[in-house]
Formats: C-alpha cells, structure tokens, sequence
C-alpha cells in the first residue's frame, strides 16, 4: 500500500548525478582523512640503555664523604651532560661512517639531529638514568645508543678523575724531596759519627763535638 513505502527514499545514482562536485570532495576528503589515519600508524622502534649513578663520588686522595650537592641536581646534572655536544660528537665520530651521519653531512647538523632524537631521563626515584633513541626504523638504533653511552661512561669517569695524574705527580715529587732531605740527613750524620770517632783532645782549632 502507498501508506507503508517510506517518504525517505533516496535515489544514490540520481544524487551523485546531481550533486557531482559534491560527492567528488565528500569522497576525497574521507580518502584523505583515511590516508592521514594510515600514516599516522606506522611502527616505531626504540633503543635503550640504563646507567647507574652512584650517590656518592669515588674518592680520589680525599675524605670519605657525601656528596656536598643535593643528589636530585646531580642526577640532572649527569642527564644534562649526556647529551653535550662533545660527547655526542664522539659517538658519531666512533660510528661506522654511514650509521647515522649522512653522507656530505656536517657534524653539527648530525649532532643536532643526534641530540633532538635522544630522550633521556631518570627512572623514578631510582639511582638510574635510562637513554633512549627512537625511530622509524630498527637498523643501528642499538648501536647508537651503546656507542653513545659508552662514550659517555669513558667521559665521566675522566671527570671524576680530573686532576689526578696531576696530584699523583706533586705527590711524587714530595716523596722525592723527602727522600733527598733524608739522604742528606743520614750523609751528615755519618760525616758526624766519623768526626767524632777521630776527634783528638786538646787540639787546635774547634772541637768536631762542638761542630
């Protein structure tokens, strides 16, 4: 009966031949929002290395004591330093060439690009520090951040050792003058005990005691 067929029926091919232009930009507007949401999914890959900072300094001819800084600083300090650009340069430099410098690339742009894909950052309340590299793609990832790392560690192990070969030297050189100082005492004390054994009483001159 006419009564039940519903008032709302849409006739698709005669609305897209009437309203093309529309149905053009409907459909390239959900193709493109589509393509966004594909894009927008692609896999990420992330590398990364965990430190331990120690609470307290390695002693170096000084007193055992705690550090006199609050630890939190310290521990923002050190993230802050693993991403210096020196230490960064010198894991790039120690990479197979290729690996993350692009070829024709100068270094600063490669440490800059090094730097900014770096996240690093302290795990909690924890005495560690964790250093990550994410990307696109897997490939030398791991390689990077080992390498930057361990550069890192070999840097702030010469940090914590700053001035030691220098104080090792002044050290030796008091042990040398000691040694000369005691040398010259013991020649004096022999010239003494032979002075005294042919000491002749009575003499002329001054007496060997007296000297």
């Amino acid at each position: 009966p006419a009564s039940r067929v519903s008032p709302f029926r849409i006739n698709v091919l005669k609305s897209l031949r009437l309203h093309r232009v529309a149905s053009l930009l409907t459909t390239l507007l959900v193709l493109g929002l589509g393509l966004a949401v594909i894009a927008s999914h692609k896999p990420t890959y992330v590398a990364t290395t965990t430190i331990y900072i120690s609470p307290t300094p390695i002693k170096t001819l000084v007193d055992d004591r705690e550090l006199d800084r609050p630890y939190d600083s310290f521990v923002q300090e050190t993230i802050h330093d693993i991403s210096r650009y020196e230490v960064v340069a010198e894991a790039i430099r120690r990479l197979p060439p290729g690996t993350f410098q692009y070829p024709g690339e100068s270094e600063r742009s490669a440490v800059q690009r090094l730097q900014s894909a770096l996240d690093i950052g302290r795990v909690g309340q924890t005495y560690q520090v964790e250093i990550s590299i994410e990307g696109p793609r897997p490939e030398h990832l791991a390689e990077v951040v080992n390498t930057l790392t361990a550069v890192f560690l070999e840097k702030a192990k010469s940090d914590e050792f700053y001035g030691r070969d220098q104080r090792l030297e002044l050290l030796k050189q008091e042990q040398a003058r000691i040694r000369n100082e005691r040398d010259s005492l013991l020649q004096e004390q022999d010239q003494i005990s032979r002075a005294l054994g042919v000491a002749v009483i009575g003499g002329k001159g001054p007496s060997p005691i007296d000297q």
